[in-house]
């Protein structure tokens, strides 16, 4: 009740409301007052006016005619979502819902549903501890949303194929998204207060041409995504902690020295951002379909992402400092032909570096530490070089492909990745990838691979709890060659888990604790399936039939 009281002061309640037709009563102790505020709407006709008194009200309303539903203060006239998980489900035009504490609406529904209607508003009401949405709209056009307070809910607003809607004047904060907008266009967000919110502050996909003006932001932001027109926006004079939001489109810019919340990118070529800082919202840096572009010694902080790639080709991205976030300090999303160098990134939730869809990408030189991951190269990513890092001290991995191809992993320094491995090669359809050269000490596993074709060469893998290990209980595990390594101080060097007859071909590598020249063995265990997630596994035989005798240089 703190909390509201607080509010109160900030946001003046207003009583007066111009109506057409009569008014009924819900509450209070007037002669003929309704007990609910379903069977005041249910006697409604079009234009009356609907007075609530303060109480508790549980029940879920359905509104089909154009009313005005009035509460007598937004603090004490609580509606708390009963049977069909939603407190007000608005079907009709024009409805006007006002001074109300809205409360408890299920994880399936929304507070305060806007269905296939316009030309409603909602205002001066508290929306908050909802399992589901605080307010939702669908197929809705032309509707307002002022002067609410929208907190602890699972989304603050959803947009679901609605548009010229209008948001003004509201206090979202500790959500999980603020607002969502998805498939809508021409939506309108001014002069409100998004703050604090667990995953982002107002999150655009695939709607274009929306407005986001004189808005603050405190620890959240504006994230995009979707294709070019789809981040087409108006977002003017918006700002994080007082340091402003910037929004370019199909600029040459230069900018140098700027201290941003977010700086956002669009169809840019040719540009330049250098010496700059950002953070504190959702992305430090976005940037969508740019290309040719220079992004040097900046320092991208405290977001959810450091710097977010959509569709953007031959970038530089070099030496900048990329420090702390709930995500990834750098993602490329279907971006080709970048070169991320000589950067220091740390201190972010999951990677370091995150590549999806891209492919050519230069990875080389970077510093990357005390991460939960180091550098991923996810589904579809292909042909990148990730050579001379330096990844240590990172939670569960170090370098890992999760169903990229034709991957080069050169020397890179990977140590101490704490939870799992150095370099993880998994699922099936990660093929002919290449691990050489490498410097892989002291992690609990030096290396995990799965995956077909792939190639580990001449690496030293050492000081690990585990060397190396083989496995196919989830993907497949064929065909992969493993030679001319050192094998060196590790607690075990070498294990496998894999079907019968994967012809994993073992050769020419150093084992520090095999002294003689003759094959040496290798033992695991092979899989006979018995459905998918279900097999017979058996003690195990491979070799290395051609042993070194001392350690490669």
């Amino acid at each position: 009740m703190a909390t509201f009281l607080v509010i109160a002061t900030i946001i003046p309640i207003q009583n007066a409301y111009t109506v057409d037709g009569k008014t009924l009563y819900v509450g209070g102790n007037g002669p003929g007052n309704y007990t609910s505020i379903q069977d005041a709407i249910n006697a409604a006709e079009n234009g009356d006016t609907i007075f609530v008194y303060n109480g508790i009200y549980e029940e879920s309303v359905y509104v089909n005619k154009e009313v005005n539903i009035i509460g007598e203060s937004r603090e004490r006239v609580i509606i708390e979502a009963w049977a069909y998980g939603y407190a007000f489900n608005i079907s009709s035009n024009n409805v006007k819902i006002r001074n109300f504490n809205i409360t408890n609406a299920t994880w399936n529904s929304a507070a305060i549903v806007f269905f296939n209607c316009e030309n409603c508003v909602v205002e001066n009401c508290i929306i908050h501890q909802n399992g589901g949405d605080g307010i939702s709209f669908i197929n809705a056009d032309k509707n307002e949303i002022k002067n609410c307070v929208i907190f602890d809910n699972l989304i603050g607003i959803s947009m679901q194929n609605s548009n010229e809607n209008e948001i003004k004047s509201c206090y979202i904060y500790k959500n999980g998204d603020g607002i969502d907008i998805e498939h809508g266009s021409k939506n309108e967000i001014m002069e409100c207060n998004v703050s604090q919110n667990s995953w982002v502050g107002i999150s655009i996909n695939i709607a274009p041409e929306n407005k986001i003006h004189d808005c603050k932001f405190s620890k959240n932001g504006i994230l995009i995504s979707g294709n070019l027109q789809d981040f087409v926006q108006q977002i003017d004079n918006n700002s994080i902690d007082g340091k402003p939001i910037l929004y370019f489109y199909g600029k040459k810019i230069d900018l140098r020295g700027i201290d941003a919340g977010e700086i956002i990118t669009v169809a840019c070529d040719n540009f330049t951002i250098q010496n700059c800082s950002a953070g504190g919202g959702d992305a430090a840096l976005e940037m969508a379909f740019c290309s040719d572009g220079l992004i040097k010694n900046c320092r991208f902080h405290n977001a959810y992402y450091g710097l977010l790639s959509y569709n953007s080709t031959r970038n530089i991205i070099e030496g900048n400092l990329i420090t702390h976030g709930k995500e990834n300090g750098i993602e490329l999303k279907g971006s080709d032909k970048n070169v991320i160098r000589e950067n220091e990134i740390y201190g972010w939730d999951m990677n370091a570096i995150s590549l999806t869809e891209s492919c050519n990408n230069s990875v080389y030189g970077n510093s990357i530490h005390n991460n939960g991951m180091g550098i991923l190269i996810f589904s579809y990513s292909h042909y990148n070089n990730v050579s001379y890092n330096h990844v240590y001290e990172n939670q569960f991995y170090g370098i890992s492909v999760q169903g990229g191809s034709h991957n080069i992993i050169e020397k890179n320094v990977i140590e101490k990745s704490w939870q799992w491995c150095g370099v993880a090669i998994v699922k099936s359809w990660s093929k002919f990838n290449v691990v050489r050269e490498n410097s892989i000490t002291k992690n609990k596993y030096g290396i995990h691979l799965e995956g077909v074709g792939n190639k580990i060469e001449r690496n030293n893998i050492s000081s690990n709890e585990y060397g190396i290990y083989l496995s196919s209980w989830l993907s497949e595990c064929k065909r992969n060659v493993i030679s001319q390594n050192n094998f060196i101080e590790n607690g075990k060097d070498a294990g496998f888990e894999v079907d019968f007859l994967s012809l994993n071909n073992w050769n020419g590598n150093y084992w520090d604790k095999w002294k003689i020249k003759a094959p040496k063995p290798i033992y695991g265990f092979v899989i006979i399936k018995i459905g998918r997630n279900f097999g017979l596994q058996f003690p195990w035989i491979n070799f290395d039939f051609n042993p070194a005798m001392k350690p490669y240089n």
